[in-house]
């Protein structure tokens, strides 16, 4: 009996010793699994805050993708704005050199009419020069209307006139001037 009793007090103390180790291990386990347990719970917390980052960099990325939508239907916008603008400074460009042109040919013609006037002019002075003398003659004889045709023409004279408009002179012309120095017949 005696050895059964310290079989049964062996077997106690290891069973002692076993439950001790067990619940040294239960204890380990149980603290691995409160770290893991905090492990998980800081995992869990990291991807929601990676969900949170990803969904706030999807929105962002739909933000790009609709700004670039709209930058790139902007640029095609003003890039036909520019086009049209292009085509009416051209046709503008074009308005101008021909009203340019156009301006030209008439200053041209106005030269060329200011030239036959002051030729005309000049012939109606020598051709009132010519019966104001004949006029003055006393001789009673009807002016010689054959010395008018057989006039020459004057020389041609520069015209004052530039191509450039000039602002006019106040004053008479000359065929003003010529018919203001006859003197008045009663």
């Amino acid at each position: 009996m005696t050895l059964q009793i310290s079989e049964l007090e062996t077997r106690l103390q290891e069973e002692r010793q076993a439950a001790e180790h067990a619940t040294q291990q239960a204890a380990a386990l149980e603290n691995q699994l409160n770290y893991e347990k905090r492990q998980t719970q800081s995992l869990a917390e990291h991807v929601d805050r990676m969900s949170a980052q990803l969904a706030e960099h999807q929105q962002s990325n739909a933000e790009a993708v609709d700004s670039r939508s709209t930058l790139e239907a902007q640029l095609r916008y003003d890039q036909e704005t520019i086009q049209r603008l292009s085509a009416q400074v051209a046709q503008l460009q074009a308005e101008v050199a021909d009203f340019e042109a156009r301006f030209r040919d008439e200053r041209q013609s106005a030269v060329k009419g200011m030239e036959l006037l002051g030729m005309a002019q000049n012939q109606l002075s020598g051709l009132f020069r010519v019966l104001y003398q004949d006029g003055q003659n006393g001789n009673g004889h009807a002016p010689d209307y054959t010395a008018i045709s057989q006039l020459s023409a004057p020389p041609m004279i520069e015209s004052p006139i530039s191509p450039e408009p000039q602002p006019s002179a106040p004053g008479p012309s000359s065929l003003e001037a010529a018919l203001l120095e006859q003197p008045v017949s009663s």
